[in-house]
């Protein structure tokens, strides 16, 4: 599909996305091919971090006449991002960026107290609310799962039924056990009257 074919399904009213679909190529793609008649936004006004980014970097592609390499950022210089005056903007590199919002990048002392500090406020704000809230939901849950746990235990509907080998009784069998015995107290003597698990003289 050619770029004449893919502005003339958008101003069907075709959307970008739509049309990347039926194309095959990224949806950023075909933006840059309709981008001179795009519609406006939904919300023009958005205050969305990566629609204020992605506004200043267009607007300084425009002013320059060409495409920015990845390698270089647009600076707000106020640092209000919302502020996209052409005297505003000034284009950085990727590092030159990062230095000029984070000068401690290099320093790892600097880094290594900060990271310190805030996980000292971190586990000092969080671990007694944690803690808190462990111990209000034990204290709200502790009878429900107390029931719930001898109910599961207790119910010998799903449980298969077996005889003891020592009294004779029925009790339910856990299906990961292999216990030939109602209890510990009927193993125990069946161990005493010197007999194995079958029940036969040894």
């Amino acid at each position: 599909m050619d770029d004449l074919d893919i502005r003339s399904l958008y101003a069907d009213g075709f959307t970008v996305r739509e049309i990347a679909e039926i194309d095959g190529r990224h949806h950023v793609t075909i933006y840059r091919i309709i981008s001179d008649i795009a519609r406006p936004r939904a919300n023009p006004s958005s205050t969305n971090p990566f629609t204020m980014r992605h506004r200043a970097r267009t607007k300084m592609e425009k002013h320059l006449g060409y495409d920015l390499p990845p390698d270089k950022h647009v600076h707000h210089i106020d640092g209000d991002p919302t502020n996209n005056n052409l005297s505003n903007l000034e284009v950085k590199t990727v590092e030159d960026h990062r230095l000029h919002h984070w000068p401690h990048k290099n320093d790892q002392d600097y880094i290594e107290s900060h990271r310190k500090e805030y996980r000292k406020e971190y586990y000092a704000n969080n671990t007694e609310k944690a803690k808190n809230d462990v111990r209000e939901w034990r204290q709200e849950n502790r009878e429900k799962v107390r029931l719930a746990a001898n109910k599961r235990y207790h119910n010998t509907s799903t449980r298969p039924i077996s005889i003891c080998a020592c009294c004779g009784m029925q009790y339910g069998l856990n299906p990961s056990s292999k216990s030939k015995f109602c209890s510990r107290r009927c193993a125990a003597l069946n161990r005493h009257r010197g007999r194995n698990f079958n029940g036969d003289k040894t």
